[in-house]
């Protein structure tokens, strides 16, 4: 039998070299890509997983604070009259929270709710750390639950709005963007010094998704979620205020017009459909005579030095709103490095600050900060800016630098 040519075998050990040097970088590929996911998985989870822990706990301090672990002492607006739509005005506004709840608590049978009565009544986390009254119903204390988990599912997508938010305006790290959400979320706990509402986070949860919107220009999911927003609390009528910051200078002069008049229509069209509405339920008493108390309180020094138990109870070491520490130190976060921080954030805190004010010391009361929240979006993207350069010393560009 012949032998093969030598150049023939040699032809052969090369291409069984090249195949496997071509299998060795495909397998090599392969690998990198499957821990590149793994490590993209194990991000994703980590954010998760902080997040699920962030909002447990502020929403732990909410419900302490606003009454679900022990009786309401106001029954004007409390949670029973709310989803009734007999609260008091302004609160029989609000009706978003009150319409999801009612809607959720219809899609469970009267089998359903009468099988577990006790659990929800009785043996259900919840209902065992309360000590509300709203639990001896098993109609409404599924519509309890219903409103825990609404809140809890709004605190999540409040921070991976933020996060969206915060990846869109500037230019962090992976690991600061994904972080400082959930630390200025562990912030908000000093705002519920007078308690809080059902609406509240998922107000928040609404700004901070149009305020995406607008950054990005997504004008047919943004108008719905207006509507919502002003359906939930009728002052997000002012969400005109962060279109208007992020608009200017950037948009034609015809399409600015255009959008200014369509929020006007639409915040007009809903505010006053739901004051038709509501015009025969009661009004909350002394309402219009709260600035005079407020003026009252801002002039009193000791207003200033008040400290309260925000985090844990009978622990009074956080600031209350009106104490010159937290002032300082949220002054301190907004205007540090302000010269560098862009444009339309500063924008944004001045429009929302001017008009937020006069009407805080209206109808707020005391130092419930709370209020506020329409200034909440800007004061955390400029804090989360001042915290960067404290880590950070190389400035980031911004829109007035491009």
């Amino acid at each position: 039998m012949e032998e093969a040519p030598t150049h023939q075998v040699g032809f052969a050990v090369e291409n069984r070299e090249a195949g496997y040097f071509i299998h060795r970088q495909t397998y090599g590929l392969k690998m990198k890509a499957l821990l590149q996911k793994a490590c993209s998985m194990s991000r994703s989870f980590i954010v998760m997983l902080m997040y699920a822990v962030a909002a447990f706990c502020v929403l732990h301090i909410f419900m302490l604070n606003n009454g679900w672990f022990r009786e309401l002492s106001d029954s004007g607006f409390s949670f029973d009259r709310m989803i009734s739509f007999t609260a008091d005005r302004p609160f029989a506004y609000r009706v978003l929270m009150p319409a999801l709840i009612n809607a959720g608590a219809f899609l469970f049978s009267k089998d359903f709710i009468h099988l577990h009565k006790k659990w929800l009544t009785e043996s259900s986390p919840l209902a065992r750390y309360a000590k509300n009254k709203l639990f001896m119903q098993e109609d409404m204390a599924l519509k309890v639950h219903l409103e825990y988990f609404y809140l809890y599912i709004s605190l999540i997508f409040l921070l991976y709005a933020v996060r969206a938010i915060t990846q869109n305006i500037y230019a962090f790290p992976s690991v600061f963007s994904d972080v400082t959400p959930a630390i200025g979320l562990l912030f908000l706990p000093l705002t519920f010094t007078w308690g809080g509402h059902i609406y509240d986070f998922p107000e928040l949860l609404l700004m901070a998704l149009c305020l995406l919107c607008i950054i990005k220009k997504k004008w047919l999911l943004y108008y719905p979620l207006f509507c919502f927003a002003i359906l939930n609390k009728e002052v997000n009528v002012l969400l005109i205020l962060f279109f208007m910051a992020f608009s200017l200078g950037t948009m034609a002069k015809k399409d600015l017009l255009k959008h200014v008049v369509g929020h006007v229509l639409i915040g007009a069209s809903l505010v006053l459909w739901v004051r038709y509405l509501f015009a025969g339920n009661p009004h909350i008493p002394g309402l219009h005579d709260y600035w005079k108390q407020n003026i009252l309180f801002w002039m009193n020094p000791k207003s200033y030095f008040l400290f309260w138990d925000a985090y844990h109870v009978g622990v009074p070491i956080s600031p209350r709103g009106s104490n010159i520490l937290l002032l300082a130190f949220t002054a301190f976060f907004v205007f540090y490095k302000w010269e560098d921080k862009p444009r339309e954030i500063k924008r944004l805190f001045i429009y929302t600050t001017t008009c937020m004010t006069p009407l805080y010391l209206y109808g707020g009361w005391a130092d419930e900060i709370r209020t506020l929240s329409l200034m909440f979006p800007a004061i955390y993207l400029l804090g989360v800016y001042s915290f960067y350069r404290l880590i950070y010393t190389h400035k980031l560009p911004t829109g007035d630098d491009l």
